[in-house]
Formats: structure tokens, C-alpha cells, sequence
């Protein structure tokens, strides 16, 4: 704190001015932009439930990887959880460009990611129109 009674902030800290601060100002941001859409809860009901289907099996992936020394049945699970954008990622394996640079726990986190991509997507096609204020 300074003499005037602010509270100092880091140079790096640089936020819009409409950005939350807080964790409950962030909830009360991430709820008002869900219901600003016409499908909005709807939309994040289904996008959030893939959401929570990619990220368990992803850790259940890596799980039986670090335990089993990587078995290709939850890897494989992940594959078919995330298609079609984790072809994306395998075909470049496949293929020979990433061979050896996409293996075991980048391959995990680049399927995770396809699925983050498509999470996002389903929210976007099904949120619908903004609701009129």
C-alpha cells in the first residue's frame, strides 16, 4: 500500500475496465453473458457437459498413461470423444510431420485441446440471438 491508501498493482496487471476482479464479480460476468443469449442456458449446459466428458477422460488418459506405462485404450477413448477436430492433430502424427514431436502427453493436451475448440463451437451454435433489453 502506498501513503495515500491504494493498493499497489503490478505493471503486468493490466486489465480491460470491464473485466471482474473478483471471483464473485467473475461468476456474476461469465452468468450475465449466459443469459443475454436467447439459448444461452442450454447452450452452456451442453457445451459445458462435453466440456466436463473431454476433461475426465483426458485425466483418466493420463492417469492410466502414468500408471500402466500408456496402454492405447485412453488414448483411443480421448480420440473418439474429441472427433472429428482431434483428426486434426492425429492426421499430422499419421501423416509424418509431428511424428515423434505430437507423442503420449502433447498428443493428450493437443486432443484436449480439440475438445476445448469444440466446447467453445457448441456454444456458439447453440446460444442463439442476444435477448432484447
Amino acid at each position: 500500500m502506498d501513503p495515500d491508501g491504494e493498493v499497489e498493482r503490478p505493471l503486468l496487471a493490466i486489465r480491460s475496465p470491464s473485466a471482474p476482479s473478483s471471483w464473485q464479480e467473475t461468476m456474476t460476468w461469465i452468468g450475465d453473458r449466459i443469459r443475454a443469449r436467447e439459448h444461452g442456458r442450454r447452450a452452456a449446459w451442453v457445451a459445458g457437459s462435453y466440456l466436463v466428458v473431454v476433461a475426465t477422460t483426458a485425466a483418466a488418459t493420463e492417469y492410466v498413461s502414468l500408471t500402466r506405462g500408456a496402454p492405447i485404450g485412453p488414448g483411443l477413448a480421448l480420440t473418439v470423444v474429441t472427433l472429428p477436430a482431434s483428426l486434426v492433430p492425429n492426421a499430422l502424427v499419421w501423416a509424418g510431420p509431428l511424428d515423434g514431436v505430437l507423442d503420449g502427453d502433447a498428443l493428450t493436451a493437443a486432443e484436449a485441446g480439440c475438445g476445448l475448440l469444440q466446447a467453445w463451437t457448441l456454444w456458439l451454435l447453440l446460444r442463439g440471438p442476444r435477448r432484447a433489453l
